[in-house]
């Protein structure tokens, strides 16, 4: 198993692969930051050596470290030298979930609703989404990965669906009895047809959570999964995924929770979400967001956030097939991680957004990782790769962000 790559924000901010702990003094991270780059391959008893002589000859040159001291390792080099900053599209309201579907625009979800861009965040407009009841507080919003015009979205009276780009919403047949709030829209990308929602009884406690789904495309319903949980505390739904490439295939974690993330594992499903099986052991922290690079499924590569409770601390973990031998690849102790964003086209990339406002991009083999931007942009809530693969973005406290990956 490789070693995992260990992030400390509040020592390291730009460090692109030292392994440097909150107990390292300044000096050390200095020789460890310049030696990996130079010898990532040195053998490991080589390492103190060539650190300590390394060391040296930092305090002689009192030169300091840098983000383009690490241009020489793999897939670095273009980010180094281009070394492009964020940019803040929209700071009117905090964003917490971004769309960018195949056809063409960007989505962002606020806590007032849904806006939508049309030139890569330049301009925004509002878009208007179903009529709401004044308890309803949770605006839960999902758009066709390859088709913009075709949205998913909660309202007054369940849930509704527009095929004509948000001009008009048609109010969907899902089972009766089936709880009031609606916790997740998913549709999925191997199978446009395919839809699926959770549901609990109240906007405040889901003591009983209802799994409906759709294989007409919302045309008609059927109930396929309940799940009980104690009195005392309501579900949450921290994920649920579709798999990018097989239709039968969808993940999962939901768990009893009393208003903070849940610690349940990943759980997998082959039957379309009737039955499911845990993937991940309990002590890999609960489940968050996973993502599956590669556009079809002998490339794939599958990346999976997990959030130690009660611990702040978070950890990536890498799968070649999304269902085993989970490898940890990242781990954040500080900072929570919030956010992972893939690349279809290059299964070796994926970005990974903190609480403290920090992404960082996974850049080469054995956990190369590069820190996107000098400074933090907010609590990072979602990531999503542009249509063109040209732009990252952010979704975050302070707004919507863009960080170009490629030259202009």
């Amino acid at each position: 198993m490789r070693r995992p790559q260990e992030w400390h924000p509040e020592t390291c901010p730009y460090d692109v692969h030292s392994r440097c702990s909150p107990a390292d003094s300044a000096s050390v991270r200095v020789a460890v930051q310049w030696a990996m780059p130079f010898c990532p391959r040195a053998p490991r008893r080589g390492r103190p050596l060539l650190a300590a002589l390394l060391l040296l000859l930092a305090l002689a040159t009192a030169a300091p470290p840098s983000f383009a001291s690490a241009s020489s390792l793999p897939g670095t080099a273009a980010l180094a030298t281009q070394a492009p900053e964020w940019v803040l599209l929209d700071s009117s309201e905090p964003a917490a979930q971004l769309f960018a579907p195949a056809s063409g625009a960007l989505f962002a979800r606020t806590a007032s609703g849904l806006k939508r861009s049309d030139d890569g965040g330049v301009s925004w407009r509002t878009v208007e989404l179903p009529p709401r009841a004044s308890f309803q507080r949770r605006i839960v919003v999902e758009i066709d990965p390859s088709d913009h015009t075709r949205l998913f979205a909660n309202g007054e009276q369940g849930l509704y669906r527009s095929s004509d780009d948000a001009a008009t919403w048609t109010l969907l047949p899902v089972p009766s009895g089936t709880g009031s709030s609606i916790r997740s829209i998913a549709v999925s990308p191997a199978d446009r047809s395919l839809i699926y929602a959770n549901k609990v009884g109240d906007e405040n406690l889901g003591t009983v959570l209802w799994t409906v789904r759709s294989a007409d495309g919302g045309d008609t319903w059927e109930l396929i999964k309940t799940d009980h949980s104690g009195p005392s505390c309501g579900y949450g739904v921290d994920l649920f995924a579709p798999h990018p490439t097989d239709p039968t295939r969808v993940y999962r974690n939901v768990s009893c929770t009393r208003g903070g993330p849940g610690g349940g594992p990943l759980e997998h499903s082959a039957d379309r979400g009737v039955t499911w099986a845990d993937l991940t052991p309990r002590e890999a922290g609960g489940a968050t967001r996973i993502v599956g690079s590669g556009r079809r499924a002998a490339e794939q590569r599958f990346y999976l956030a997990t959030r130690l409770v009660p611990k702040t601390a978070s950890r990536v973990y890498e799968s070649e097939d999304g269902l085993g031998d989970w490898r940890l690849i990242a781990e954040a102790t500080v900072d929570t991680i919030d956010a992972l964003a893939d690349d279809p086209r290059n299964p070796d990339r994926v970005y990974v957004g903190t609480s403290a406002g920090n992404v960082h991009a996974l850049v080469g083999g054995d956990q190369q990782w590069a820190s996107l931007g000098q400074e933090p942009i907010g609590a990072i809530h979602d990531l999503v790769l542009g249509v063109d693969g040209a732009n990252l973005y952010a979704a975050t406290e302070q707004g919507v962000w863009r960080y170009p990956l490629t030259p202009p």
